[in-house]
């Protein structure tokens, strides 16, 4: 995320003070539509959806096709070089069955997910500051129910979200999953910040002292050693972070049965490091080691719109990338 100047700032800015637009559902099938109704799963007791999302989990590992292999690269990219890097064969297994669990928890409905009064605590000293307060989270757990849980608590939360998501959802499973996001995220009064040229968007909502929330793996410029590895990541967020001396406030969530536990950690604040560099680091090994917790609860490195097959146990490249990193 950089600098972009090449959209009218005041107009960007509207719209994500906006109401987040709801699109008509887009067409599907008959059985489809069952499929993809939240209204339909919740008919299902919770412990038999676990049962049968494990069984399909356990299934796909025993069979070693496309979805175990998938499965394995993504767990050999994530540990390789850390502690838990002996684990590869049994964390596989648990990713396979967490995919499984994560796929029929998101055709559920969302009940907002636990938090204890320390979490409750570190969230709202941040915001009783009256500075900017940018929440700092992974795609970790179910992390789908994390903006639930902000929302929850009667706060006003803006997040980050790729273009896609902002436009008419498409017909089939895809756009079933895209439109079920966005009724949810307008539902809760969630706010949404377009990617594209939203750098100086944040920057100005941070500076009016507003809840942001933003993704620290995602690809981008800046090589940080992560995960025992050199990886390529995205620094935008620090750099807002200290440029508007916001409270960095560090978020993970985890799956407890069919539901979400939601970690706020200590506000971290931004004017205490010498820079962006720093705080950058500082982040990165704070979910370096919630991902160490859980490691098959981290979505692929390699998905679409993530390092897309270029996370390797070596280091993650950016997509656009050709060579591997040198060692970290």
């Amino acid at each position: 995320m950089q600098p972009d100047q090449s959209e009218d700032l005041t107009a960007a800015l509207a719209r994500a003070r906006a109401p987040v637009p709801v699109h008509p559902r887009p067409a599907a099938s008959p059985m489809l539509r069952l499929r993809t109704r939240p209204e339909a799963h919740r008919l299902i007791p919770p412990a038999l959806t676990l049962a049968l999302a494990e069984r399909r989990g356990l299934a796909n590992w025993r069979a070693q096709s496309e979805p175990y292999h998938a499965a394995l690269a993504a767990t050999q990219a994530i540990v390789a070089g850390t502690r838990r890097a002996d684990e590869v064969d049994e964390l596989t297994r648990r990713r396979l069955i967490e995919i499984e669990i994560h796929e029929a928890l998101y055709w559920r409905p969302w009940p907002p997910p636990a938090i204890d009064e320390e979490s409750r605590e570190n969230l709202f000293s941040a915001i009783a500051t009256g500075r900017g307060v940018m929440i700092s989270c992974c795609h970790l757990g179910p992390f789908f129910l994390g903006a639930t849980g902000i929302c929850s608590l009667g706060v006003e939360l803006y997040s980050t979200t790729g273009p896609w998501l902002l436009e008419p959802p498409a017909a089939g499973y895809w756009g079933r999953r895209v439109d079920r996001w966005i009724r949810e995220i307008a539902a809760r009064g969630e706010h949404l910040i377009s990617t594209t040229g939203a750098f100086d968007v944040i920057r100005v909502l941070l500076e009016e002292g507003r809840l942001v929330k933003l993704f620290f793996d995602m690809p981008g410029g800046t090589r940080t050693s992560f995960l025992g590895k050199p990886v390529m990541l995205a620094s935008g967020s620090a750099r807002l972070a200290w440029m508007t001396g916001a409270l960095v406030v560090p978020m993970h969530i985890h799956r407890s049965g069919h539901r979400g536990g939601l970690r706020f950690g200590t506000p971290i604040d931004s004017t205490a490091h010498d820079g962006h560099e720093p705080l950058h680091l500082a982040l990165a090994s704070i979910h370096e080691s919630a991902i160490l917790e859980d490691p098959p609860g981290l979505e692929d490195p390699n998905r679409p719109g993530g390092w897309e097959h270029r996370a390797l146990p070596s280091g993650w490249l950016r997509p656009q990338d050709d060579s591997p990193p040198a060692s970290a």
